[in-house]
């Protein structure tokens, strides 16, 4: 249903400004609008995206009808409900500044990690079983085990990080505390410099927590909007290169900084990572 003609803004220019924290992304015909305050994306379509576009090219909100129909969107008759309607959408989805944007509606999310946090206490100083030393992106990691079989654990998940020469002094401390806990199985406790980070019930969950660890401590240690990753074999790596740079070209246009770090281990494989900058 189209919003009634008297709730309709006028076209004023004074009085209907767009936002100016929005970031646009071109899609096809369309165009994606990012907030990052309120960290939502809003689609437009052909006709709004057009709209959208011209006025921030400066094109004059009484003129935007008849650029609509140069366009061939619409008649000369529905030119300006037309841009009164995409305005009036624009303010419901708090794309102007006197608007503020709709709060969406969350479901309720069991945060597993909060409540790890939350619940572990605090690290108790205790004699390592075992170490290993990985690297990712500059982040250079010594991790202590309290048990030696969640360095095997670990291994088979971020083995081919491990560094093999000490050269680097370690920017990432995790220390893994065990315990056997009432089932049975070896319960572990995760530590990132000291604090509470997560707990693995089993020594099956423990490498991917520890992936997990290490990955966020690298990578948010770069200023990005978006990333994309893949972990491949070098011989395939430019294959996969010239998709990401397709992906960020779509998302970036000209505008965006992209960057590249290529993170290559010991065995052969590679983790080829795309930045779309701030």
């Amino acid at each position: 249903m189209h919003p009634k003609r008297d709730e309709l803004p006028s076209l004023d220019a004074g009085s209907v400004t767009p936002r100016p924290d929005l970031t646009g992304f071109p899609l096809d015909d369309g165009l994606v609008l990012f907030s990052e305050p309120t960290q939502s994306l809003i689609g437009l379509n052909r006709a709004a995206a057009f709209i959208w576009s011209k006025w921030q090219d400066g094109v004059a909100l009484d003129d935007l009808p008849a650029a609509l129909v140069a366009e061939g969107f619409v008649s000369a008759g529905e030119a300006q409900s037309w841009v009164k309607t995409t305005l009036a959408a624009f303010g419901s989805q708090g794309l102007l500044t006197d608007r503020q944007p709709p709060m969406a509606v969350m479901p309720e999310v069991y945060d597993r990690a909060a409540e790890d946090r939350a619940t572990m206490p605090p690290l108790t100083p205790f004699t390592p079983m075992a170490e290993g030393r990985y690297s990712l992106l500059g982040t250079h990691a010594l991790i202590r085990y309290g048990h030696r079989g969640q360095k095997r654990m670990v291994d088979t998940v971020i083995g081919h990080l491990a560094s093999k020469k000490d050269v680097q002094s370690p920017n990432l401390v995790i220390d893994i505390a065990a315990e056997i806990l009432d089932t049975g199985h070896l319960g572990s406790s995760i530590y990132r410099n000291g604090n509470p980070e997560r707990r693995a019930k089993q020594l099956s969950a423990l490498g991917p927590l520890i992936k997990a660890v290490l990955w966020s401590e690298a990578v948010n240690a770069f200023d990005f909007i978006l990333d994309l990753h893949a972990g491949l074999e070098l011989s395939d790596i430019e294959e996969v290169a010239s998709v990401h740079w397709q992906v960020l070209d779509l998302l970036g246009g000209q505008h965006t900084l992209h960057s590249r770090l290529l993170s290559v281990d010991s065995h052969g494989f590679a983790s080829d990572f795309y930045r779309l900058a701030r």
